[in-house]
């Protein structure tokens, strides 16, 4: 791979790849959009299948939700779809920047050792997003 070849020395490679895998899974997740499905309660539900992939309509989701509860269903998501991460803490960061961007932090561990650390950034608009980790932004 690039990073093989490129960036890295061939005993980091194999964990950066992962990283880096990781970091543009997460970025797919926040720029996707996930279908409902109705449960016999009455009550909407998000799958855990491949239909729930990504947030539910984030931009009506941000304006009924505190920025806390976005995070812990971000939180929710990544655990679902993103198996190779574990201690996951997603918190929301509050800014006067933009109303139409919601920012996080984003802690993980990585095989069982090494910590990830991202800064998260969605456009409830545009449904676009920036990754940002120490190698660079995805």
């Amino acid at each position: 791979m690039f990073s093989q070849t490129f960036l890295f020395s061939p005993e980091e490679a194999p964990a950066a790849d992962t990283r880096i895998d990781i970091c543009r899974n997460i970025k797919a997740l926040l720029e996707s959009e996930a279908a409902f499905s109705f449960h016999e309660e009455g009550g909407i539900e998000s799958s855990a299948s491949i239909a729930g992939y990504g947030l539910e309509g984030i931009a009506l989701f941000s304006r009924l939700n505190s920025g806390e509860q976005i995070a812990f269903r971000l939180r929710e998501k990544v655990m679902t779809f993103e198996p190779r991460v574990a201690d996951l803490e997603v918190t929301f960061i509050p800014s006067e920047e933009a109303s139409n961007k919601l920012f996080f932090e984003l802690s993980a561990l990585v095989n069982q050792s090494d910590r990830l650390n991202l800064n998260l950034q969605v456009d409830a608009i545009n449904m676009s997003s920036s990754v940002e980790e120490d190698y660079g932004y995805f």
